[in-house]
Protein backbone atom coordinates (compact mmCIF):
# COMPACT_ATOMS: atom_id res chain seq x y z
CA UNK A 1 0.00 0.00 0.00
CA UNK A 2 2.91 2.19 0.86
CA UNK A 3 4.17 1.55 -2.48
CA UNK A 4 0.67 2.50 -4.07
CA UNK A 5 0.97 5.36 -2.52
CA UNK A 6 4.63 6.12 -3.40
CA UNK A 7 4.00 6.01 -6.97
CA UNK A 8 0.40 7.49 -7.16
CA UNK A 9 0.61 10.68 -9.77
CA UNK A 10 -2.46 12.97 -9.61
CA UNK A 11 -1.07 14.71 -12.28
CA UNK A 12 -1.90 11.70 -14.75
CA UNK A 13 -5.45 11.92 -14.10
CA UNK A 14 -5.31 15.40 -15.82
CA UNK A 15 -5.23 15.67 -19.47
CA UNK A 16 -5.87 18.56 -21.01
CA UNK A 17 -8.08 17.65 -23.73
CA UNK A 18 -10.43 15.65 -21.47
CA UNK A 19 -10.75 18.86 -19.32
CA UNK A 20 -11.27 21.06 -22.16
CA UNK A 21 -14.20 18.47 -23.72
CA UNK A 22 -15.70 18.33 -20.05
CA UNK A 23 -16.09 21.97 -20.28
CA UNK A 24 -17.10 22.67 -23.56
CA UNK A 25 -19.82 20.07 -22.50
CA UNK A 26 -21.36 22.03 -19.35
CA UNK A 27 -20.96 25.48 -21.37
CA UNK A 28 -22.99 23.65 -24.17
CA UNK A 29 -25.06 22.72 -21.29
CA UNK A 30 -25.43 25.64 -19.76
CA UNK A 31 -25.96 28.15 -22.49
CA UNK A 32 -29.14 25.98 -24.16
CA UNK A 33 -30.43 26.36 -20.89
CA UNK A 34 -30.40 29.62 -20.45
CA UNK A 35 -31.57 30.25 -24.20
CA UNK A 36 -34.69 28.03 -23.33
CA UNK A 37 -35.45 29.79 -20.06
CA UNK A 38 -35.26 32.87 -21.93
CA UNK A 39 -37.38 31.96 -25.00
CA UNK A 40 -39.95 30.80 -22.04
CA UNK A 41 -40.08 34.12 -19.95
CA UNK A 42 -40.61 36.02 -23.29
CA UNK A 43 -43.43 33.35 -24.39
CA UNK A 44 -44.77 33.54 -20.77
CA UNK A 45 -44.88 37.46 -20.80
CA UNK A 46 -46.28 37.95 -24.40
CA UNK A 47 -48.98 35.20 -24.03
CA UNK A 48 -52.20 37.18 -22.91
CA UNK A 49 -51.19 39.78 -25.83
CA UNK A 50 -50.30 37.44 -28.83
CA UNK A 51 -53.70 37.87 -30.07
CA UNK A 52 -54.15 41.30 -29.97
CA UNK A 53 -50.69 41.60 -31.71
CA UNK A 54 -51.84 39.19 -34.73
CA UNK A 55 -54.75 41.48 -35.16
CA UNK A 56 -52.73 45.04 -35.20
CA UNK A 57 -49.85 43.09 -37.19
CA UNK A 58 -52.31 41.77 -40.20
CA UNK A 59 -55.36 42.82 -42.06
CA UNK A 60 -58.90 41.12 -40.54
CA UNK A 61 -58.68 38.47 -43.03
CA UNK A 62 -55.54 37.35 -42.41
CA UNK A 63 -55.32 37.84 -38.60
CA UNK A 64 -58.18 35.20 -38.29
CA UNK A 65 -56.51 32.46 -40.01
CA UNK A 66 -53.19 33.18 -38.00
CA UNK A 67 -55.55 33.35 -35.35
CA UNK A 68 -56.87 29.99 -35.89
CA UNK A 69 -53.69 28.62 -36.40
CA UNK A 70 -51.81 29.48 -33.11
CA UNK A 71 -54.97 28.41 -31.17
CA UNK A 72 -54.61 24.95 -32.43
CA UNK A 73 -51.09 24.89 -32.03
CA UNK A 74 -51.91 26.24 -28.20
CA UNK A 75 -54.32 23.61 -28.01
CA UNK A 76 -51.63 20.64 -29.12
CA UNK A 77 -49.10 21.79 -26.94
CA UNK A 78 -51.70 21.67 -23.68
CA UNK A 79 -52.65 18.21 -24.58
CA UNK A 80 -49.68 16.59 -25.16
CA UNK A 81 -48.18 18.38 -22.19
CA UNK A 82 -51.18 16.80 -20.11
CA UNK A 83 -51.15 13.66 -21.65
CA UNK A 84 -47.05 13.69 -20.92
CA UNK A 85 -47.91 14.93 -17.35
CA UNK A 86 -50.42 11.70 -17.30
CA UNK A 87 -48.48 9.08 -18.71
CA UNK A 88 -45.15 9.96 -16.44
CA UNK A 89 -47.74 10.10 -13.44
CA UNK A 90 -48.30 6.40 -13.94
CA UNK A 91 -44.92 5.61 -14.27
CA UNK A 92 -44.20 7.35 -11.10
CA UNK A 93 -47.29 5.66 -9.69
CA UNK A 94 -46.16 1.97 -11.01
CA UNK A 95 -42.21 2.54 -9.50
CA UNK A 96 -43.84 3.27 -6.32
CA UNK A 97 -45.89 0.65 -6.18
CA UNK A 98 -43.06 -2.18 -7.01
CA UNK A 99 -40.84 -0.64 -4.69
CA UNK A 100 -42.78 -0.58 -1.62
CA UNK A 101 -44.08 -3.71 -2.03
CA UNK A 102 -40.71 -4.82 -2.08
CA UNK A 103 -39.66 -2.53 0.75
CA UNK A 104 -36.75 -1.05 -1.58
CA UNK A 105 -35.27 2.09 0.38
CA UNK A 106 -36.45 5.33 -0.33
CA UNK A 107 -39.08 4.19 -3.10
CA UNK A 108 -40.90 7.42 -2.62
CA UNK A 109 -37.76 9.58 -3.63
CA UNK A 110 -37.70 7.02 -6.77
CA UNK A 111 -40.96 7.51 -7.72
CA UNK A 112 -40.58 11.42 -7.56
CA UNK A 113 -37.46 11.05 -9.85
CA UNK A 114 -38.89 9.20 -12.00
CA UNK A 115 -42.51 11.32 -12.50
CA UNK A 116 -39.35 14.12 -13.29
CA UNK A 117 -36.60 12.10 -15.39
CA UNK A 118 -39.89 10.76 -17.83
CA UNK A 119 -39.88 14.22 -19.18
CA UNK A 120 -36.60 13.57 -20.23
CA UNK A 121 -36.81 11.77 -23.78
CA UNK A 122 -35.19 8.47 -24.31
CA UNK A 123 -32.29 9.02 -21.39
CA UNK A 124 -34.73 10.17 -18.75
CA UNK A 125 -36.51 6.80 -18.39
CA UNK A 126 -33.37 4.54 -18.74
CA UNK A 127 -31.95 7.07 -15.21
CA UNK A 128 -35.13 6.34 -13.31
CA UNK A 129 -34.99 2.92 -13.64
CA UNK A 130 -31.24 2.34 -13.44
CA UNK A 131 -30.91 3.96 -9.84
CA UNK A 132 -33.86 2.19 -7.68
CA UNK A 133 -32.41 -0.99 -9.38
CA UNK A 134 -28.92 -0.71 -8.32
CA UNK A 135 -30.15 0.83 -4.36
CA UNK A 136 -32.47 -2.86 -4.78
CA UNK A 137 -28.99 -4.57 -5.57
CA UNK A 138 -27.07 -2.80 -2.75
CA UNK A 139 -29.67 -2.93 0.12
CA UNK A 140 -30.61 -6.72 -0.46
CA UNK A 141 -27.94 -9.61 0.75
CA UNK A 142 -29.57 -12.06 -1.52
CA UNK A 143 -29.38 -11.16 -5.78
CA UNK A 144 -32.81 -12.91 -6.01
CA UNK A 145 -35.07 -9.95 -4.59
CA UNK A 146 -33.00 -7.53 -6.96
CA UNK A 147 -33.12 -9.38 -10.07
CA UNK A 148 -37.16 -9.67 -9.55
CA UNK A 149 -36.93 -5.93 -8.48
CA UNK A 150 -35.34 -5.25 -12.17
CA UNK A 151 -37.41 -7.63 -14.22
CA UNK A 152 -40.61 -5.98 -12.70
CA UNK A 153 -39.48 -2.78 -13.04
CA UNK A 154 -38.13 -2.84 -16.20
CA UNK A 155 -40.77 -4.65 -17.83
CA UNK A 156 -43.46 -2.39 -16.46
CA UNK A 157 -41.36 1.13 -17.79
CA UNK A 158 -40.60 -0.10 -21.13
CA UNK A 159 -44.84 -0.90 -21.49
CA UNK A 160 -45.59 2.34 -20.25
CA UNK A 161 -42.74 4.23 -22.38
CA UNK A 162 -43.46 1.23 -25.48
CA UNK A 163 -47.07 0.50 -25.76
CA UNK A 164 -49.10 2.56 -23.75
CA UNK A 165 -47.43 6.18 -24.49
CA UNK A 166 -47.65 5.46 -28.17
CA UNK A 167 -50.95 4.49 -28.20
CA UNK A 168 -52.32 7.23 -26.13
CA UNK A 169 -50.40 10.01 -27.81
Amino acid sequence: LKQQVNEFDPLSFIQPAKILGALSSVTGLLGSSVLILLFMLFILASHGQFMSKIENAFPPSESFHLKKMVQNIDSRVRTYLLTTLLINTVAAVTMLVVLVIFGVDLALLWSILTFLLMFIPSIGSIFAISMPIVVAFLQFDSIGTPIIIAIIVIVSQVLIGSYISPKVM
